[in-house]
């Protein structure tokens, strides 16, 4: 069962693989425009998608940062809420996403997907192992920052509503 208001932020990806690490890169930017709202949770994933499974159930509200490859051009935001989850299919899965897509599954299935879920990903370039984003990335990733900043606000005029 959900924990109301439970509102959580989750950066998949491993910081050492260049655009594959961009997930983690988006939720260290975007904890730091947010840092002092105590309301929402900020989690760095890694690659076990299979550890998120009592967070995705626990929480009413839910936006993963993630690399997606849609075979677009690199840099290119997908981004999908959860009446659309089905659109998770469309994407090739890098290996940390299989576990999360399986995790995701289960919990449309069991009916214990949040209620407010929002994936945004954005289309890597290569497999570079490294620090460093790709040019492209660094170059999307503002307009990464902004459209999740515009999903947290939301979030925030939701509650704002439901108090008056």
């Amino acid at each position: 069962m959900s924990i109301p208001g439970r509102k959580v932020v989750v950066g998949i990806g491993e910081i050492l693989a260049g655009d594959h690490g961009l997930g983690k890169h988006a939720l260290r930017l975007l904890k730091m425009q947010n840092h002092a709202d105590r309301q929402i949770e900020f989690v760095e994933a890694g690659t076990a998608g299979f550890d998120l499974e009592q967070i995705i159930e626990d929480c009413t509200h839910l936006l993963v940062l993630d690399a997606a490859d849609a075979n677009r051009t690199p840099g290119t935001i997908i981004e999908f809420s959860c009446d659309s989850i089905h659109l998770y299919d469309g994407l090739r899965l890098m290996a940390h996403q299989a576990e999360f897509h399986h995790v995701m599954k289960l919990a449309c299935k069991t009916g214990r997907l949040p209620l407010h879920m929002n994936f945004m990903g954005m289309q890597p370039n290569g497999l570079a192992i490294g620090l460093e984003l790709s040019p492209a990335v660094e170059a999307a990733m503002p307009e990464m920052i902004r459209r999740a900043a515009t999903i947290l606000r939301s979030w925030k005029e939701e509650l704002v509503a439901e108090e008056e």
